[in-house]
């Protein structure tokens, strides 16, 4: 399992983002400057849900068969 390290820009993406995070059965880590650290499958879930973030951490590669991790 991979460990992506994400920033969401503002505090009502954050709010829908950890609201629909509740859904999944990974665990993610908040570390200060409201950077998270994360799985693929929160990383989808974002995007599923058009919830804007950043990667802090590299980006999983666009084939996604190669995952980036911290």
């Amino acid at each position: 399992m991979s460990i992506h390290l994400i920033r969401i820009p503002d505090k009502e993406s954050r709010i829908r983002a950890l609201a629909i995070f509740g859904r999944i059965q990974k665990n993610r880590v908040r570390l200060p400057g409201d950077i998270m650290g994360v799985t693929g499958e929160h990383v989808q879930v974002l995007r599923d849900a058009q919830i804007p973030f950043e990667f802090v951490s590299k980006q999983p590669a666009e084939d996604g068969k190669t995952a980036a991790s911290i």
